[in-house]
């Protein structure tokens, strides 16, 4: 709402009724998809992959074949892929997000290629780590943060389309880039303090099951 009030005021565009309502209802099914992607897969679930490969580990021989231990390297083989460590997946939606935010200056049609063809990248990429095991809130966190952080550092690069940029413009990018800092380092602590508690109610939980059996 307040770039196409921007536009309006700077540029005199307004979008018709119908672009600004597609745009609103691509807006609410992205958000209620995020929302939801937390829910169908829960973390270090695994993937359909790996699942896989442990029912086929454990499946039992057929009539008349002898019994066999599982070769280790086939075991390794079949086994699934963790998940990269959360810097990883933090830097990835960095440089990703940063590529995004320059295909402005791509010309004509093919800046839009180029912004959809990142994000189908980002999507396949980030729906295959998130399924892997060992995917927790700190890769997600990463994901969030680089992406933030992108967009802050490349609010200094920026060129208005109005007027050459001033020092006021300058202020209010390290104003905005110092919050965007802010913000991912309480939701790193947040993160950590989750993470602890989580860990102290799993151990508490194993030591009532030791003395009760």
């Amino acid at each position: 709402a307040l770039v196409a009030y921007g536009h309006s005021v700077e540029e005199h565009f307004m979008a018709v009724p119908g672009q600004l309502a597609g745009t609103a209802v691509a807006v609410v099914v992205l958000v209620v998809a995020a929302l939801g992607r937390g829910r169908w897969a829960p973390a270090g679930s695994g993937t359909p992959r790996g699942r896989t490969g442990a029912r086929l580990r454990g499946r039992r021989p057929g009539p008349g074949a002898g019994p066999s231990a599982p070769e280790p390297a086939a075991a390794a083989a079949v086994g699934p892929v963790s998940a990269p460590p959360p810097w990883g997946v933090g830097l990835a939606a960095l440089m990703v997000g940063s590529l995004f935010l320059g295909t402005e200056h791509v010309p004509g049609w093919w800046s839009a290629v180029a912004a959809a063809a990142l994000l189908a990248l980002a999507v396949t990429v980030g729906r295959r780590w998130s399924r892997r095991p060992g995917w927790e809130p700190r890769h997600r966190l990463g994901a969030a943060g680089g992406a933030l952080l992108a967009y802050a550092w490349t609010g200094f690069v920026a060129v208005p389309e109005s007027a050459p940029k001033q020092t006021a413009d300058y202020v209010a990018n390290a104003v905005m880039a110092a919050g965007a800092v802010l913000l991912f380092i309480s939701a790193a602590r947040a993160t950590a303090r989750q993470a602890r508690a989580a860990t102290a109610i799993g151990r508490g939980a194993g030591g009532r099951r030791a003395w009760g059996g």
